[in-house]
């Protein structure tokens, strides 16, 4: 296989890092870099995550909620 410049140096390397929550079945964290365009890195994280239980209220239909045909 011939190199991407041809041979006349190092290989063009882009790297994707995912980790995934092996309990939550998401990724956490998911990086790309494209080697080719130099800088873009592209990163998306999730840093504050609440995994308590989510107010009742916002489940409960609204009292004036009517059904109008």
């Amino acid at each position: 296989m011939m190199p991407s410049d041809g041979g006349r140096g190092p290989d063009v390397v882009s790297v994707e890092e995912k980790w995934v929550s092996s309990d939550l079945k998401i990724i956490v964290l998911d990086k790309y870099k494209n080697a080719n365009t130099g800088s873009d890195e592209t990163t998306a994280e999730i840093r504050e995550l609440d995994r308590s239980e989510p107010d009742a209220a916002l489940f409960e239909i609204p009292t004036d909620y009517k059904i109008v045909k």
